[in-house]
C-alpha cells in the first residue's frame, strides 16, 4: 500500500462516526527542500475546509488556499536530509475528497470583528485542480448554506436547503420556500455543504 492509503485506512479504523463517513477527507502536504530538493510527503484528515476571506469568490478563496507557500530559514522548517532548518516551499491538495465537502468562510477576526465581505458562488464547484488525482472530475453541487446575520458579538443563524429540486429557508420555527436565485445571490454566508 501506498503512504497515502496507509494514512486513510487509519483514519478510517480510528474514526467511524456517521459524521467522518461524510464529510471525511484527507489532505496531502508536500515540502520541497530549496537546499537539497528532498520532497517530504505528509497526509492529513479533515472534517471540512476553513477558507480565508481574500477574494471575490469561493473558487478563488480555495485556489488562494491551496496556494503555493514560501517557508523562510526562520519559519522552522527542518528538512530531514539537510537535518537543518532550510527556506522551503509548501504546497497542498485534496488526496481523498469527501462525499460531502464543506466549506467554512474564517469571518471572524480574533472573534472581535466580523468580515462583511460578500463572496459569490454557484450552484455547482469543480475541485478537479486541486486533487492529486485529476483522472476524473471532482465536482461538488449546493444543497445548503449556514447564514449569519450581524456582528462578531451578537446576531442571528439562518439555513438554506436544498430538498429535491427545491429551496426552503429555514429560520427558527419558520420554514419557507424560495427560489434558487434568492439562495445563488452573494450572501455573508459561514457554510456550505456541496455533495459529489
Amino acid at each position: 500500500l501506498i503512504d497515502s492509503q496507509i494514512a486513510w485506512e487509519f483514519y478510517r479504523k480510528n474514526n467511524k462516526s456517521i459524521f467522518d463517513k461524510l464529510f471525511g477527507g484527507q489532505y496531502e502536504s508536500k515540502v520541497l527542500c530549496k537546499k537539497c530538493g528532498n520532497v517530504s510527503v505528509t497526509y492529513d484528515p479533515f472534517l471540512d475546509i476553513s477558507l480565508p476571506i481574500a477574494k471575490i469568490s469561493i473558487q478563488n478563496c480555495l485556489r488562494y488556499h491551496f496556494s503555493e507557500e514560501e517557508l523562510t530559514q526562520n519559519e522552522s522548517y527542518k528538512c530531514p536530509k539537510c537535518k537543518e532548518g532550510v527556506a522551503a516551499t509548501k504546497s497542498m491538495k485534496i488526496d481523498k475528497p469527501p462525499r460531502y465537502l464543506l466549506l467554512h468562510l474564517k469571518r471572524l477576526i480574533c472573534g472581535t470583528k466580523k468580515l462583511s465581505t460578500f463572496i459569490k458562488y454557484q450552484n455547482h464547484l469543480d475541485l478537479t485542480e486541486l486533487c492529486v488525482d485529476k483522472k476524473e472530475d471532482i465536482v461538488y453541487k449546493l444543497i445548503g448554506l449556514c447564514v449569519h446575520n450581524g456582528g462578531a458579538q451578537k446576531g442571528h443563524y439562518y439555513a438554506l436547503s436544498k430538498r429535491g429540486s427545491k429551496w426552503y429557508l429555514f429560520d427558527d420555527k419558520s420554514v419557507k420556500g424560495v427560489s434558487e436565485e434568492e439562495v445563488l445571490k452573494p450572501v455573508s454566508y459561514t457554510h456550505l455543504t456541496l455533495p459529489t
